[in-house]
């Protein structure tokens, strides 16, 4: 293996240009740190620009580093050039944006405890205790990132348990004298009660008549909830299912976008769960999903067009 190269005026060109973006980097990160965390407004705005002017001033000093390690052979030059940038990233991580100082020290005495290294008679000596020096804020930001890491999701499993303990006392309240659209919020899956609600609402006696107004008026998510609701097949809910469809159908006939294709998840598929509910116990909406299957037709044929006929094929059967 070839040995390091004594020092040439290539090397010293490169020192030279690194030391000048070093000193532009000094610069600027004295700039922040002696202006202190932002206040808000225009400071956040020109803080981002500071912290993006640093970012790449940093870069540009590694990579004068690099080609002066591999200019010089630095034995276990990049070993040490890594963890070094390593070191750099996770000290603008915890200098988040000024609000901490001391790691503005990191980025900057790295290189030229470095760029000494490179250029000194000890390489090989000075190899290890530089990849020590580096690892020790690469080894603090990865426990800060823990520590913050934590935080947050203990914070948040605390926020979950405490919105779930006040929608339960909202549960507990469910009764006739509100009507079902009154408790939608308590579906939502950040209630953290979804359930109990559910089963609550199965216990109320306006239940059907609710959910057939709601169909009536068009509400939304309604046919979702059809399944779930412990709901009879009465005559007036399969007509009124029966007359969304014709209205869904003749929308759909619009190509609502612009767009020839249906797509997953689109607007075709929200009745599929109540017609499902609704073949399951005897009921029939015959006509109204003729007209979507029409409709769908009318659209280029794709995986998903022919799985939406498929179910609905299994339904007019």
């Amino acid at each position: 293996m070839p040995g390091a190269k004594t020092l040439t005026a290539v090397g010293i060109l490169l020192t030279v240009l690194m030391l000048a973006a070093w000193g532009l980097l000094a610069s600027d990160l004295y700039g922040i740190v002696s202006s202190g965390p932002p206040m808000g407004g225009e400071s956040n705005y020109s803080r981002a620009w500071e912290m993006l002017w640093a970012y790449g001033l940093t870069a540009v000093v590694w990579l004068f580093l690099i080609v002066l390690f591999q200019y010089q052979r630095i034995p276990g030059g990049f070993a040490v050039w890594m963890v070094s940038a390593a070191a750099a990233v996770g000290a603008y991580c915890l200098f988040d944006g000024g609000k901490t100082s001391w790691p503005a020290a990191i980025p900057l005495a790295l290189p030229l405890l470095l760029a000494g290294a490179a250029l000194s008679g000890h390489r090989s000596a000075l190899r290890m205790p530089l990849l020590a020096i580096a690892a020790i804020p690469c080894l603090i930001a990865a426990g800060a990132f823990a520590y913050t890491w934590i935080g947050q999701v203990s914070g948040e499993r605390a926020g979950r348990a405490e919105v779930r303990a006040q929608n339960l006392v909202l549960v507990a309240r469910i009764d006739e004298s509100q009507p079902l659209w009154h408790w939608l919020p308590l579906l939502q899956d950040d209630s953290g009660v979804r359930d109990e609600t559910i089963a609550a609402l199965r216990k109320l006696n306006r239940r059907q008549a609710d959910i057939e107004q709601m169909v009536a008026e068009e509400a939304a998510n309604t046919m979702d909830l059809i399944p779930l609701l412990d709901l009879q097949p009465t005559p007036r809910l399969q007509a009124l299912i029966n007359a969304s469809l014709l209205k869904d159908a003749a929308y759909a006939r619009t190509k609502p976008g612009g767009g020839d294709e249906i797509l997953k998840g689109d607007f075709m598929f929200s009745t599929l769960p109540a017609l499902h509910w609704m073949q399951a116990h005897g009921g029939c909406c015959r006509e109204g999903i003729s007209q979507m299957r029409a409709a769908a037709l009318e659209y280029r044929d794709t995986e998903v067009r022919a799985s939406y006929l498929k179910e609905l094929e299994g339904l007019l059967q």
